[in-house]
């Protein structure tokens, strides 16, 4: 993940639509398509552990390390609730 984060894709260019003009954040949530964690860092889903197998709260470092990466490719992650529990982050940000 560090390598993915020191050397991102290149970011793909959507061109906005007029009608969205007045929220381009809108047209690009709107007009990207869904993407898996390989899709977008290279790395395959394969090598993160199924969350039984981490213990001590390993799944956390997973989760910084995650969005270090995606920072690196300024993806932003917008819509996590504040009290969501880690551990079912690391779930979620792994396997969607």
């Amino acid at each position: 993940m560090e390598e993915a984060a020191r050397h991102p894709p290149s970011a793909s260019f959507i061109e906005i639509p007029s009608h969205f003009a007045g929220s381009p954040e809108n047209a690009e949530l709107a007009l990207t398509p869904y993407k898996t964690i390989e899709d977008w860092t290279g790395i395959k889903q394969e090598v993160f552990p199924n969350l039984a197998q981490l213990e001590n709260k390993q799944w956390d470092l997973v989760n910084k390390a995650i969005c270090k990466v995606f920072e690196s490719l300024k993806l932003d992650l917008l819509d996590i609730p504040s009290d969501y529990p880690r551990e079912l982050l690391y779930e979620t940000l792994t396997s969607n």
